[in-house]
Order: C-alpha cells, then sequence, then structure tokens
C-alpha cells in the first residue's frame, strides 16, 4: 500500500525553529521510509538565490522592500509548479 502524500508547511520567522522543526520532521518520516522533499523558502532556484543575495546586501543595485517582497511571492510560485507540485505527483 502506497502511503498518502503529505505535504506539510512551517511558517515562523527567522529564529522561531521552523528550520529545526522541518529538519526533525523530516528525519521523522524517513525513519517511517517514507520519501520527503524538504525544502525552504528562499528557494534554491534562481528567484530565491536573488533573494539570498538583496537580503545580504549582494545585488548590484539595492533592491527596494517591496521589489523584495514581490520576489518572494514570484519565488513561492516557482517552487510550487516546479519542486513541490511535480514532488507530489509522483
Amino acid at each position: 500500500m502506497t502511503p498518502t502524500p503529505l505535504f506539510v508547511c512551517f511558517e515562523g520567522t527567522d529564529g522561531s525553529g521552523t528550520t529545526t522543526q522541518g529538519d526533525l520532521l523530516a528525519d521523522a518520516l524517513r525513519a517511517q521510509g517514507r520519501t520527503v522533499l524538504r525544502t525552504a523558502q528562499p528557494s534554491d532556484g534562481e528567484v530565491g538565490r536573488l533573494i539570498r543575495a538583496a537580503l545580504r546586501g549582494r545585488t548590484e543595485h539595492h533592491l527596494d522592500p517591496a521589489t523584495v517582497a514581490l520576489l518572494f511571492a514570484a519565488d513561492r510560485t516557482d517552487h510550487c509548479r516546479h519542486g513541490i507540485g511535480p514532488a507530489l505527483e509522483r
């Protein structure tokens, strides 16, 4: 019997423990024999890398905070379409 796919999302501000809790859950699910796609946002995609660079002040031009907020929305859309969605289908 194939386990039902799960989609779990931890939300929280920086330093609130989302990475720790995500890692603990991923480890526990893997210990049960489940396949786990562990991701984070900003993603490792092109938009996510741009966000990380902007937050570290490593872009050619200063990005307005509203622009960075829109990049987060774009990153989430791309992440869902090309990473999370296909993983759930598999």
